[in-house]
């Protein structure tokens, strides 16, 4: 066994205690996955199951960079709140010199399926449920102090190569610049690219704009003609945690009956993915990280709800979680429920409304700019992945009377 260096104080304390150094390396080589650097600095690489040691390091990471909204500490411990009987997870940390520069969280999951047949996934953040329950996390990463981020993917997927369980490996809803660098340790993987459209207030707030003028001649005519019909309209906001409680049960009412209209079962059917994100909410509205916003026209007791949305706030952004519109034929009341809070959102000091994954007309028509997300998946050779390749092949072949 090659040698190992004592990475901590606490590594030398062990020494103290009649460890002898050789039991210690021991403990190290079934502990840690050491990975050399360009310079003599090295990575340490730890896993930790007990919530309470993991989350430690991430507060203390926190305290140090900007974390996503997805690799907050308050997002980890929630969703292993709420998801973590359901999956395996582990925090994977990685220390420099004894100092810890970054963490993620994997997720071990026999949920997912091949066509017909069942997978062992690995997922990178909180991912690997069943599409039913997923919390669906976009701009998901790990916790990376600047100027690590490369070594530290180096070192994760070396680590996970070691782990020979796993049949596919997933980076979920990651922006296209966090994901080159594990790209660039592991190629051949399959990629499937989404954009998230956003509408960029803060410029337009720069260039004495309003949301108005930065929309194209059809969507005015829609919003003008939604406006006719529904000349009474204000925005109410969850400025206080009783607004926040009546706004929720809105957006989880419009949001169910809009998608069981179509047959579908829409997300609230889910009950860990509402206590999820009714507990997140709770937890970040007093910070001003989570907010949501309705739409209602008509005054006094003839109002009623024609939109709502639901929001996590990062870096002044508005990160758009979930929605619920109320549906009129031939009204377009999402569109105009959604312009309405864009304004509104304007005027309240926002840097942006971003729709997050999803490339349908309304995103585009409402926003400035897009960003990239991916979902990559890299695939170990197994015999699951061949036959259902073959059975796809074999399909294509049959007439179509016959698939």
């Amino acid at each position: 066994m090659s040698r190992l260096p004592l990475h901590s104080v606490s590594d030398a304390r062990l020494l103290k205690f009649g460890l002898s150094e050789s039991d210690l390396l021991e403990l190290q080589a079934m502990a840690l996955k050491t990975v050399p650097l360009e310079s003599s600095s090295a990575l340490v690489l730890r896993e930790f199951t007990n919530p309470a040691t993991g989350l430690r390091i991430w507060r203390e990471l926190e305290t140090r960079t900007n974390a996503a909204a997805t690799a907050s500490s308050a997002w980890i411990e929630t969703w292993i709140r709420h998801y973590g009987d359901l999956l395996r997870w582990r925090f994977v940390s990685a220390t420099s010199r004894g100092r810890p520069v970054g963490i993620v969280l994997l997720v071990e999951s026999t949920l997912q399926r091949e066509g017909p047949l069942p997978v062992w996934s690995l997922h990178l953040g909180t991912a690997g449920e069943l599409e039913s329950d997923s919390v669906f996390a976009e701009y998901n990463s790990p916790l990376v102090l600047n100027g690590y981020e490369q070594s530290f993917a180096m070192a994760l997927m070396k680590h996970i190569d070691c782990d020979g369980r796993w049949e596919r490996f997933h980076l979920d809803g990651i922006q296209a610049e966090v994901a080159k660098p594990y790209l660039e340790q592991r190629g051949e993987a399959e990629i499937r690219e989404v954009p998230a459209h956003y509408f960029d207030l803060k410029e337009t707030r720069a260039n004495g704009q309003s949301v108005w003028d930065r929309l194209g001649k059809g969507t005015r005519r829609s919003i003008r003609t939604g406006r006719q019909q529904h000349p009474e309209l204000s925005v109410d906001w969850s400025d206080s945690p009783d607004a926040m409680e009546m706004l929720f049960a809105d957006l989880v009412k419009l949001h169910q009956q809009r998608w069981e209209s179509v047959g579908k079962t829409g997300c609230f059917r889910s009950e860990r993915f509402t206590a999820f994100h009714r507990d997140l909410t709770r937890r970040w509205l007093p910070d001003g990280r989570a907010v949501l916003a309705r739409v209602q026209s008509g005054v006094g007791t003839g109002r009623r709800t024609m939109g709502c949305m639901h929001f996590y706030v990062e870096n002044n952004r508005l990160l758009c979680q979930l929605t619920g519109m109320l549906h009129e034929a031939g009204a377009s009341l999402g569109l105009l429920s959604t312009y309405m809070i864009l304004e509104s959102a304007l005027s309240r000091g926002y840097d942006a409304l971003d729709y997050l994954g999803g490339d349908t007309q309304q995103k585009r028509n409402l926003s400035t700019h897009a960003n990239r997300l991916q979902w990559c998946v890299w695939k170990r050779p197994h015999w699951k992945f061949s036959v259902v390749d073959a059975l796809r092949v074999l399909k294509r072949s049959l007439p179509l009377g016959c698939r």
